[in-house]
């Protein structure tokens, strides 16, 4: 409904086809070993960082 509303081809935030930097590539690979480890990680830095990418 909002995609017909506003014209959209799909639909807004959506992961398909998002690309990382290498920045952030190299801390998701450390967070995903970290959770297959069953390990506690705390994501912080300055707004604008993209910690909300990641996640």
């Amino acid at each position: 409904m909002i995609r017909a509303h506003w014209g959209l081809e799909r639909s807004p935030f959506e992961r398909e086809g998002m690309q990382l930097l290498a920045h952030q590539e190299e801390i998701l690979d450390t967070l995903r070993v970290h959770c297959q480890q069953g390990g506690l990680c705390v994501v912080v830095g300055k707004p604008g960082t993209g910690k909300s990418v990641l996640k």
